[in-house]
């Protein structure tokens, strides 16, 4: 069994924890490094580091430090992973994992793109909806004409907004989305809010459907927190080049306890009914189906905080599943199950999303 190298670039991301508890675990892995800023030596789950992973606060201190490293998971904000993917690509480490929005920004996107295949670079996009057992069988399910003829789907992907002792970037538009850009003329307000934060249903919108928009339509609503500058509230209507019409609902429209725990995963963090959703409804000619596409677990409405607490069942986690999909992408040296090139046009679509909402107005892709 070949045994891959690789380091963590960053911990920022709220994701960085799920690799941080399952790299230890993987015996494929030797997981050596880790770049940890100094801003973000606070974040709770970072005590869970491995005592024989080196920290380092730069991330060239750790490549000069770990020449042969096969492999990188870049976890941080998404404005620092441009130039991290630059870096990987200068120093020749072939095989990356970016997160969710490797950039808002088609310019750098397209030339990370470039470096990816002028360097033969093996180049994950962390897209975990398609690593989720439930989406598989709805694709499944359509494919089998099990609703007919596919007519419409609405897709929600609703979250908390991240609390700062566990994500502080996600509401600095800056961080976020890559710089200010405003929301709406002369409105206060900036991209890199909801939207930015949840691309998983315009990939749904693509995966499941098996076609690319054609047009979207994009209006925000007033925030619901009243003290970030980024969009809290989003509902989108689509329409697909095969003519399947799609609604999306990616807003932080779930509620936080007042009482915020410690940890980013701790039970109250979230108010009712949990803190992470992604429900999708098929509409067919001959039936529908409704999905609870992520997370079972258990629901309390008393401890630890006297308030409504949501548990995910242990176990059932999407992160091992996209270890194992880097890993044989690697050995096998084929494409990843999403990669740069298929992730493209969800960015797109954020985008249009945003011109949508600025100019009010459809946008055609």
């Amino acid at each position: 069994m070949k045994k891959i190298s690789i380091a963590l670039f960053s911990t920022s991301s709220v994701h960085a924890p799920h690799y941080i508890n399952s790299l230890p675990l993987d015996s494929r892995y030797n997981w050596v490094a880790s770049s940890v800023a100094k801003e973000d030596r606070g974040i709770p789950d970072l005590k869970n580091i491995p005592n024989y992973v080196k920290i380092y606060e730069r991330e060239e201190d750790l490549l000069n430090a770990h020449p042969d490293l096969d492999a990188v998971i870049l976890c941080g904000s998404n404005n620092l992973t441009f130039n991290q993917f630059k870096l990987c690509a200068e120093r020749g480490i072939k095989n990356v994992i970016l997160m969710k929005i490797p950039t808002m920004f088609i310019n750098e996107y397209e030339e990370m793109q470039r470096l990816a295949k002028e360097n033969d670079m093996i180049v994950q996009i962390e897209l975990e909806m398609r690593a989720n057992h439930t989406v598989k069988r709805l694709k499944k399910l359509c494919e089998e004409g099990a609703i007919g003829n596919l007519l419409s789907i609405q897709i929600n992907n609703t979250t908390v907004v991240l609390p700062p002792n566990i994500m502080p970037w996600v509401t600095n538009p800056e961080l976020s989305y890559g710089k200010k850009i405003e929301l709406i003329k002369d409105s206060g307000m900036f991209r890199g809010g909801c939207l930015t934060d949840h691309p998983h249903p315009f990939d749904l919108a693509r995966f499941l459907t098996g076609s690319e928009f054609e047009s979207i339509y994009a209006q925000t609503t007033p925030n619901i927190r009243g003290k970030y500058k980024i969009e809290e509230g989003v509902f989108v209507a689509c329409k697909m080049k095969n003519g399947v019409c799609v609604t999306i609902d990616p807003s932080y429209s779930r509620h936080e306890s007042k009482q915020l725990p410690l940890t980013a995963c701790g039970p109250g963090w979230e108010g009712y009914p949990k803190r992470v959703e992604v429900n999708v409804v098929l509409n067919g000619d001959k039936g529908s189906i409704i999905a609870d596409c992520f997370h079972s677990g258990v629901y309390h409405t008393g401890l630890p905080h006297n308030t409504y607490a949501y548990e995910y069942l242990a176990g059932e986690t999407h992160y091992e599943t996209m270890l194992d999909y880097f890993y044989n992408s690697i050995v096998a040296h084929t494409t990843p199950y999403v990669n740069l090139d298929l992730h493209k046009n969800n960015i797109k679509a954020i985008i249009a999303c945003y011109e949508s909402i600025y100019c009010n107005k459809k946008v055609c892709l």
